[in-house]
């Protein structure tokens, strides 16, 4: 597959970031004189370099958009909606190539990066083969947790397997199976979708290896998962 390149092709310090109109916003980088769309939503920024698909014309503000969303062509009058990076005119025609807004927590900068390519499986796409019996399969073990077993590759999501959460505020509803924990300390890849704060550190040692501190223990991992000391509490 072909390697995927990233570049920043803008940066704007903080002072600039704040001056963003809700909407759109048009920018153009001094260095390279090249020029950018910037949509500033509720709660996201979107941009997109100022070049339309079509054949290659330069966007201006839209006249008719009521919403302040849309931009026009400059060549052919063709309309793209920047909150969306939708063409709308014609519609069901193109999507616009998006960057990727980078905003920074620390000093409130925002970098766009252009992604090259933007969709790298694309560049050098395979013929489709077909999948032989048992060759993927995907199991529900309990909550959020799934197998994913792909040959002879093994994927666990978001293990959550025992325990309370929350303060013992959250229970898993279904028992997961008796050999959840081996299938877990066997998984080539652990992916965590988002956080649960448990009362006490989740082991992955299986249970043939020992209770921790041991001779025959071994080697312990964990899950990654946020872990939260529950000393005492009282309701009232």
């Amino acid at each position: 597959m072909t390697s995927q390149v990233s570049k920043t092709v803008l940066r704007l310090e903080a002072e600039d970031v704040q001056a963003l109109k809700d909407g759109i916003n048009f920018k153009r980088n001094p260095e390279d004189g090249k020029c950018y769309i910037i949509y500033k939503g509720k709660d996201k920024i979107r941009a997109c370099v100022n070049q339309c698909k079509h054949q290659g014309g330069l966007f201006i503000e839209d006249i008719e958009d009521l919403d302040g969303s849309t931009v026009r062509c400059t060549k052919h009058y063709w309309k793209l909606n920047v909150a969306t990076m939708e063409y709308v005119n014609p519609p069901d025609s193109f999507m616009q190539d998006e960057l990727e807004a980078v905003l920074s927590d620390t000093d409130g900068s925002l970098e766009l990066v252009e992604l090259n390519p933007p969709d790298p499986w694309t560049a050098e796409p395979r013929e489709a083969q077909e999948l032989r019996a048992g060759e993927i399969t995907l199991t529900y073990l309990t909550h959020a947790c799934m197998e994913l077993k792909a040959g002879n590759k093994r994927m666990m999501f978001d293990p959550w397997l025992t325990g309370p959460a929350f303060a013992r505020g959250w229970w898993l509803l279904h028992e997961p199976p008796s050999d959840a924990m081996d299938r877990l300390s066997q998984a080539d890849l652990i992916y965590i979708s988002h956080m649960l704060r448990c009362p006490r550190p989740l082991d992955l040692r299986p249970p043939h290896l020992g209770a921790p501190g041991t001779p025959e223990s071994g080697p312990s991992r964990t899950t990654g998962f946020e872990t939260t000391a529950l000393e005492s509490f009282r309701t009232t």
